[in-house]
Formats: C-alpha cells, sequence, structure tokens
C-alpha cells in the first residue's frame, strides 16, 4: 500500500503488475514475493484497519524519539505562529474525498453522491498530525470534535473552522482550561456586553493607499503574508437565544476584522474565541495559521493516492487513507534528515523517479536533487537533429 502512494498505482492490477516486474528486488527482501490481486483486495477488505494506525503512531513515535529536533522542523516551514506565543496551538480541520455513490453504500450522504471526510488535528508548530478521524461524510464535522480535543491540556489553544462550532463542546473547552478560536456563523444571535478595545489597530503596508473604504495594494504586498489586518470591532458578548444560552452561559469575545488571505484578497471576518486578555491582532493571526492546513490538504491530494481507491469498502478506504499519512510521515522524515530545502511536491517525484536504485535514500536526495540550482547546460550544436530535414537547403 506504501508503493501504491509513491508510485502512483491506479489499480489493484497496476500494483500487483508493477511489483511483479521487480521480483528479484523482493526476493532480496526478506524472500518477499508480489501480492496477487484478488489476495490484495482481500486483505484490503476483512484485514482491521486499526492495524495501520497502531503503525502510523509507533512509527511517528519512534521518528521522535531518534530525533527530537524533527518536532521543531515544522515550526521553521509552514507557519508564522505570533512570536510571543508560547503554547501549544492544534488546528482542526477536515476535507472531502469524493467516491463513487454505486460502490460505496456506507459513504452515502445524498441520492447520487458519497464521499469520505478525513478529520485532523495538528500541532500548528510542527505540522504533523496528533489525532486523525476517516469518516463518512454525512455525519456533521462537529460530531468528530471530542474526539479531536480529547487529549488537550489546561493552557493549550485550539483552532477550527466554524464548521465544528458547537456550543457544548465549547463551554466544555472553557472549563477545561483549554482556549479555543473560531469563526463566528452568521445566524448568531448575541447581545454586547462592553467593548474591550476601543482603540481599534491598523496594520497596513507602507506603500497602501487608503480611498475611503478601498484598499489598493500593490502585487509585491499582495504575495506577503501578515501584512494587512483591520481590526474593526472587539466586543464582549452573551448568546440571547434560549438554547444557546443554555449551552453557553458565559460571556463570549467577538473581533471583526479584515484580513489579508494568502491568495491577497481581503476579506471581512469576524471571530469568536474564550480569551478576553490577548490582543485582537494575535487571535487574527492565530486563526491566519490554522489556513495553513488547507495548503496540507491540497499537498497531499496532488501528490499522494487519496483520490483513486483500490477498493470501495470502508475498510479498504481507511486502509489507504492511513497509509497515505504513513507516506507522508516518512517522506517528511527523510526530508528533515537530508535537509531539504525544495517542496514536497519535488521531493515526492525524485524519490519516484529512484524508487527502485540500490541506494541509501538519504544520498538520492542530497546528490540527485539538484532541480532547484542553476546547472548550465551547454549543447555542442545548436542545430536540431530532426531526421528528414537538409537545413543547408532551409538556409
Amino acid at each position: 500500500m506504501l508503493y501504491c502512494h509513491v508510485a502512483h498505482c491506479l489499480s489493484l492490477n497496476d500494483v500487483c503488475d508493477s511489483l511483479g516486474f521487480h521480483r528479484a528486488e523482493h526476493n532480496s527482501l526478506r524472500n518477499a514475493t508480489a501480492p496477487h490481486r484478488n489476495t490484495l483486495s482481500n486483505a484490503n477488505r476483512t484485514r482491521d484497519s486499526k492495524f495501520i494506525q497502531t503503525v502510523f503512531w509507533k512509527q511517528l513515535a519512534h521518528f521522535q524519539s531518534e530525533q527530537p529536533a524533527f518536532l521543531q522542523d515544522g515550526a521553521r516551514r509552514y507557519f508564522r505562529l505570533p512570536k510571543h506565543l508560547k503554547r501549544a496551538v492544534r488546528a482542526i480541520d477536515s476535507t472531502t474525498i469524493e467516491l463513487i455513490a454505486k460502490c460505496t453504500e456506507w459513504a452515502k450522504h445524498r441520492k447520487r453522491k458519497a464521499a469520505a471526510k478525513l478529520h485532523m488535528a495538528s500541532d500548528i508548530a510542527t505540522f504533523l498530525p496528533i489525532r486523525i478521524v476517516a469518516d463518512s461524510a454525512k455525519p456533521h464535522d462537529s460530531t468528530h470534535m471530542v474526539e479531536l480535543c480529547a487529549d488537550m491540556k489546561e493552557g493549550e489553544i485550539a483552532v477550527f473552522d466554524k464548521a465544528y462550532v458547537a456550543f457544548t463542546h465549547l463551554y466544555t473547552l472553557h472549563k477545561r482550561g483549554i482556549f479555543w478560536v473560531t469563526r463566528a456563523k452568521d445566524n448568531m444571535r448575541y447581545e454586547t456586553v462592553k467593548t474591550l478595545n476601543k482603540g481599534l489597530m491598523q496594520r497596513l503596508p507602507k506603500d497602501t493607499e487608503e480611498t475611503g473604504k478601498e484598499k489598493k495594494l500593490t502585487q509585491k504586498k499582495k504575495r506577503q503574508k501578515n501584512q494587512y489586518l483591520v481590526i474593526r470591532k472587539d466586543e464582549a458578548i452573551r448568546l440571547i437565544t434560549p438554547a444557546s444560552q443554555k449551552q453557553y452561559p458565559d460571556a463570549l469575545r467577538l473581533i471583526e476584522a479584515e484580513v489579508q488571505a494568502d491568495n491577497g484578497e481581503i476579506k471581512t471576518m469576524s471571530f469568536i474565541s474564550n480569551n478576553m486578555t490577548w490582543a485582537a491582532s494575535s487571535i487574527c493571526d492565530l486563526y491566519r495559521c490554522h489556513w495553513s492546513i488547507e495548503t496540507f490538504f491540497k499537498k497531499i491530494k496532488q501528490t499522494l493516492q487519496i483520490k483513486t481507491f483500490l477498493g470501495y469498502n470502508q475498510n479498504a478506504i481507511e486502509w489507504q487513507i492511513w497509509t497515505a499519512m504513513l507516506t507522508y510521515l516518512i517522506l517528511r522524515f527523510i526530508a528533515f534528515l537530508s535537509k531539504w530545502k525544495g517542496s514536497f511536491k519535488h521531493l515526492f517525484t525524485l524519490i519516484k523517479g529512484a524508487l527502485w536504485l540500490r541506494r541509501k535514500v538519504q544520498s538520492i536526495v542530497e546528490f540527485y536533487g539538484t532541480a532547484r540550482s542553476k546547472i548550465p547546460i551547454v549543447r555542442p550544436n545548436e542545430t536540431p537533429y530532426l531526421l528528414g530535414i537538409n537545413w543547408a537547403a532551409v538556409e
């Protein structure tokens, strides 16, 4: 199954046939043999997916024990946390994986649509998964919130999208001493208790021209993240709907701000949190860091094989999702050991091209990863070699 992801195999026959072409290499690895199609299909259908989940968590613990600095590698690459923040931050989000409705009855959530959902809680400093839940797309995201936050400790921070907002669970996190930041739903009804910050903050690029409500940014500044932030409202509120007030009786903090997305677009968003003391800009920056988990989902969908599945039952799909996460973990560890400075996609294509070479992976990455450097290529003759063309006559 790991080979399925690295080699981008499209079917069971693709996996078995391509592995069968390398019988000699398999024989040198514990006298292993390539699987048959029916054997692999039956294994994905009947083997308990909890086994590969255990393998993933044990492998992650092994990497962390062997290389403690592996935990700090993600902070340098992925996120821009507020510098003064020293607490553990957990980003929670999900991605939808479309399936074939006729073959996956267990994942049907509409008449002609079926899909699975990958819910993940990641450490925002290391960008490594802490908890993963693979389920049908039919249940609401908030139903998995308890499981994703079960092991959080007092003083830690949870950042998630408004799809996970359930006031009962948010109040439970509040009573446990866990800070949380999320977006407010459009239909949330509330009353203002007091204004927290009367002097609202603006953080604009130096060359920003402001004309009324319009903000004109240059293309250079649009590519710079965390350059634009305007706080419009910072209030302490209380929910007024009877059901919501019963679920969350304490006061909340509401911040309305104009923020800059990764693509440079200016958006007006409303954030809610249970922390009344932090700066409003820190809460906005925390949620902006949460957006990077979307980049992670995009990355694994473009590289690993989690859009075309080898089986259709729930167990087989869970196997393929968990082996994708295990492949991502191994590649991240290889990048850490080799001090890889390129993108994850470049590393993936490099490993894929050198998959059957009898060399150490680290040496392959260090020596052959030269696409990011400028190496001049000189041709001895500028004339293109095309058969059947008399270039002297053309001239």
